[in-house]
């Protein structure tokens, strides 16, 4: 570890020495793009005060000794000239590489300087189209961003260290968002099996910490998860079918009549659905099967 440290800070030191910007850092703030012409606002102290600074403490670095200042370009840094204030709309169409100074003021505690500038000075800016979706999830970038403030680097709802507009299962379940359509309407957004005002996809609780039961529509489906059989009462019980699917839809079992226990022996562990179909409307209901 301490060969890679120094090696780093060695090519941070001939970067400098050359004139020339330093490594390419990870460090990207990500803001959706409203009207998708490669230009947004970045709310800059954001994610200077509060993004970077708590990314740093993740990393066993504390900055409250040390004052932040962005700056538009490797010559503005170099310069300290026009350093960026608490917002700015990107100059650069899209993606704009800006470069942050951590100057030290003597009131906290202090580092090598070229491992934090190496670790810290790259900040690149990037536009996001919101109707695009980067993930493949089904969901829009734009519905992505839940509180709705375009900035998708406080989204991260598993905190992955993946943003939820470019992680296929927010909630890390082992469920890709996609397959989180329970009703199969065509988005998981209004899926929310045991009605708690969290959608499914963003809620692993449903998986790793299954009730005895799950209900709708005053359907009670138990044991879940279930081993053999699995106990369906409800006082809707004027269901046409009932059919078991597989994560892809496809049907494995389809009973066409009125059946209160569904024989879960011969399946695989792993993730079914159980679709009870009335007159008008059918219900999909996520069972575990150990």
């Amino acid at each position: 570890m301490k060969k890679i440290t120094s090696l780093l800070i060695v090519l941070f030191s001939l970067n400098s020495a050359m004139g020339q910007p330093p490594p390419p850092g990870i460090n990207y703030y990500f803001t959706i793009d409203n009207d998708n012409d490669g230009f947004a606002t970045f709310d800059i102290n954001y994610y200077i005060n509060t993004y970077i600074y708590n990314k740093a403490l993740t990393l066993g670095f504390n900055f409250s000794g040390y004052n932040l200042s962005l700056f538009p370009s490797f010559t503005d840094y170099t310069n300290n000239t026009n350093v960026i204030g608490n917002t700015y709309i990107n100059q650069v169409n899209s993606l704009q590489d800006c470069f942050l100074k951590l100057t030290y003021n003597g009131t906290g505690p202090s580092y090598d300087q070229a491992t934090i500038d190496f670790n810290f000075s790259n900040i690149t800016l990037k536009t996001i189209n919101p109707d695009l979706d980067d993930d493949n999830d089904s969901i829009l970038n734009e519905l992505e961003d839940l509180n709705n403030d375009t900035i998708l680097n406080n989204e991260d709802t598993d905190n992955d260290g993946i943003f939820n507009f470019r992680d296929p299962d927010d909630d890390e379940d082992g469920v890709l968002t996609i397959n989180e359509d329970y009703n199969l309407n065509g988005s998981p957004l209004d899926d929310d099996t045991n009605t708690n005002g969290i959608p499914d996809y963003l809620d692993n609780t449903i998986i790793l910490n299954s009730a005895n039961f799950v209900s709708k529509k005053n359907v009670q489906l138990y044991p879940n998860p279930v081993q053999s059989n699995l106990t369906i009462s409800t006082s809707y019980s004027d269901y046409q079918s009932v059919e078991i699917l597989d994560m892809t839809g496809k049907v494995l079992d389809i009973k066409n009549e009125n059946t209160s226990n569904l024989d879960f022996s011969k399946f695989e562990s792993g993730i079914y659905f159980v679709k009870i179909n009335w007159i008008d409307t059918s219900i999909n209901y996520k069972i575990i099967k150990f």
